[in-house]
C-alpha cells in the first residue's frame, strides 16, 4: 500500500518536473541567442527528468524472481517478463547467508530496507527485500538459512 502511494506520488512528481523543464526549455529557445545559454543551464535539470522517468518505470516493469530447487538457487531479474540478468548458485557452493540494512525508518526506529546477499565462492548476489513486508523478509531469510544449514549474517 505504501508502495502504491510512493509510486503515485512519485508520477506526479515527474510529470510535474517534465513539464516545468519543457517549459524551460521552450522559452530559452524561443528568446534567441540569449537562451541558448538558459538552454545549457537547463541540461542537468533535463537529465534529472529523463532519469525520474527512467526510475519509475523501472520500478512498475522489473521485478525480480528468486526460485528455491532442491540443489540450487536462482535469481532472475527481469523486464516485462523477459530475463535479462540470471545468477545460479549451486547449494554446495554457496559460503555464506548476509542481511544487510540499506535504510532506516526513523518513526518505528526498525530498519525497513534490508539485502539479503549471498556469496558464493568469490562472487556475491543480493536480493532487495524493500517491496515485501518486515514478515515476510524475515520469513525468506529463515527459509533460505534453514535450507542451507547456515546462520544468516
Amino acid at each position: 500500500m505504501l508502495f502504491l502511494y510512493w509510486c503515485n506520488n512519485a508520477i506526479v512528481f515527474c510529470i510535474i518536473w517534465n513539464l516545468f523543464v519543457v517549459a524551460w526549455q521552450y522559452i530559452a529557445f524561443s528568446t534567441g541567442l540569449a537562451g541558448l545559454f538558459i538552454s545549457f543551464v537547463a541540461i542537468p535539470h533535463t537529465l534529472i527528468g529523463i532519469a525520474l522517468i527512467l526510475q519509475i518505470l523501472y520500478i512498475l516493469c522489473c521485478y525480480t524472481v528468486l526460485t528455491i530447487y532442491e540443489q540450487s538457487l536462482t535469481l532472475n531479474y527481469r523486464i516485462l517478463g523477459r530475463s535479462f540478468k540470471t545468477y545460479t548458485a549451486h547449494r554446495e557452493y554457496i559460503t555464506k547467508l548476509e542481511k544487510k540494512r540499506t535504510g532506516y525508518d526513523i518513526r518505528s526506529n526498525y530498519p525497513n530496507n534490508q539485502q539479503l546477499i549471498v556469496q558464493v565462492g568469490s562472487q556475491s548476489f543480493s536480493l532487495n527485500t524493500d517491496h515485501l513486508t518486515a514478515a515476510e523478509a524475515r520469513w525468506l531469510m529463515q527459509e533460505l538459512s534453514e535450507w542451507l544449514g547456515m546462520h544468516v549474517s
